[in-house]
């Protein structure tokens, strides 16, 4: 294997490239350019700057190894990676349009990446599995996009995006999200649409525009740790007919609702904490349904829980306290169920029910709320069994139509 200089042994890369044998080293001085320049054989690529033109500067199509370089093309795209397995590290990007494209069945990896200027960090599209680690990406649109096929895994990656989402996943992509942080976000954290399925582990989602996750259509997000804080359109939006399993999910201090769940969402939860905000706590609407075991709303500033239209929803062991309005608030025809759930500290009445509602209770209790337990109108209804505690009196009880065997 040779060492191939840059200007010296070839005055561009270009030839130097056309020169080199299988697993030479090119190694770069200064500026050199690159115009749509394709590597199809593997070589290693080191130091100086790339200075991209034409529609993008590199196409790789082998097990290209480039790092300590710098790439610059703030007039189109800057490395195009469609086969094999290349390695990009410790690489300072700043591409006017997108820094990284993966597409057919290529396994890039790619580490310590700095990209700043573009308006889409990386694309993957295809089959392709790239895996990126320890990389930064600061866009003006969208950083991270994944659609048809493709998946790969994405770790201990910081990202701020523009006017689009941080990440989008869409079709049918899969990848992994683990120890990914979107900070100040102009626009949403992550957006989950058509029938994509991620896997989510570890995330952060902090101070978006939009709501900080957002699923839609027949998406299918698998969440095993994510907190999301300061949203201004809200924390998790989940519409569409949308699934999926949400553990260990935290939202924080978001202005609307911490959770939404509407039209025909059928979302599972285990292990959330909703807490603090400007606006309520978890609201359910539509045809929606929601299963949700050990769920904890804590000082939301309207109503911890609110059911409404057609909406079904059952809740174990959730704790909803010191809510600024209503601890639940059901209207409509929704039906709630609370097995073993606690509605405590609450600014107003622990539970308020109206229209056709329906709210059981198993077990758990309601106290400690400022204006009383129950209040009702219209045809709603509270059942509660033996075991349930309900601090009031029993005449403001039968006013409010609870019903307590």
């Amino acid at each position: 294997m040779a060492t191939i200089h840059v200007p010296g042994t070839h005055p561009t890369l270009a030839e130097a490239v056309e020169a080199a044998q299988e697993g030479d080293h090119i190694q770069l001085t200064g500026a050199v350019q690159a115009k749509e320049l394709r590597i199809r054989k593997p070589l290693e690529i080191s130091g100086g700057t790339i200075s991209g033109d034409g529609a993008f500067a590199l196409g790789l199509f082998a097990d290209v190894n480039i790092h300590g370089t710098e790439l610059t093309h703030l007039g189109g795209h800057g490395v195009v990676i469609m086969a094999g397995s290349p390695t990009l590290a410790q690489i300072k990007m700043r591409v006017g349009a997108t820094a990284i494209a993966c597409g057919q069945a290529a396994t890039p990896k790619i580490t310590g990446i700095h990209i700043q200027g573009c308006s889409i960090g990386m694309s993957v599209q295809d089959t392709a599995q790239p895996h990126m680690d320890d990389c930064m990406i600061t866009s003006s649109g969208t950083a991270l996009f994944f659609r048809n096929e493709s998946g790969g895994l994405i770790s201990s990656t910081a990202l701020s995006s523009g006017k689009m989402a941080a990440v989008e996943v869409t079709d049918q992509a899969s990848p992994t999200l683990a120890g990914v942080a979107v900070v100040a976000g102009a626009a949403g954290g992550f957006f989950f649409n058509q029938q994509a399925t991620p896997t989510v582990a570890g995330c952060l989602i902090q101070r978006t525009g939009l709501a900080g996750m957002e699923v839609t259509d027949q998406a299918n997000p698998q969440v095993d740790g994510l907190m999301v804080k300061e949203g201004m359109a809200g924390g998790i939006f989940l519409h569409g007919e949308s699934t999926g399993t949400y553990l260990e999910v935290e939202v924080h201090n978001c202005a609307l609702s911490a959770i939404e769940i509407s039209e025909n969402a059928k979302p599972e939860f285990e292990r959330t904490l909703l807490k603090g905000g400007g606006g309520g706590g978890l609201f359910v609407q539509d045809q929606a349904e929601l299963e949700s075991i050990d769920l904890e709303i804590i000082g939301v500033t309207f109503q911890a829980l609110e059911a409404a239209g057609h909406c079904q929803i059952v809740l174990e062991n959730a704790k909803m306290t010191t809510s600024g309005s209503f601890g639940v608030y059901a209207r409509d025809q929704s039906k709630t169920q609370l097995v073993g759930c606690e509605i405590t500290g609450g600014r107003e009445w622990g539970v308020r029910i109206q229209d056709a509602a329906v709210l059981a209770m198993e077990g758990g209790r309601i106290d400690d709320n400022h204006m009383g337990a129950v209040m009702g109108s219209g045809g709603g209804q509270v059942l509660v069994d033996s075991k349930t505690e309900i601090k009031g009196t029993r005449n403001m009880l039968e006013r409010s139509g609870v019903a307590q065997g």
